[in-house]
């Protein structure tokens, strides 16, 4: 029984140190002056990640020559970050392992 009961004493202790542990620290990360600056810059970056992912939405597969005008927009843009030396994103979902 007396085992029983240390060992929730120590995790419960354990409990608490992690708590504070992470308080602490979450403290001192936002009284740092650049945390603000760095959590805009990584929030824009995302929203124009997301921008850039939605300007190639999917034409209707039923509309034969909207489907055939987005393969040749498509190709196109390609072609174009081929020759600027990016790659496009299809270029990498090939190459991943």
């Amino acid at each position: 029984m007396m085992g029983g009961r240390s060992s929730t004493l120590a995790a419960g202790l354990c409990g608490a140190l992690l708590v504070g542990y992470c308080i602490y620290f979450d403290r001192k990360r936002r009284s740092d002056p650049s945390f603000k600056n760095r959590l805009r810059e990584r929030r824009r970056k995302q929203k124009v990640a997301k921008d850039r992912a939605g300007m190639s939405k999917l034409p209707d597969l039923k509309d034969a020559e909207a489907v055939q005008k987005f393969f040749l927009e498509e190709i196109q843009l390609g072609e174009e970050l081929l020759a600027q030396g990016e790659p496009h994103h299809a270029d990498t979902m090939l190459t991943s392992p």
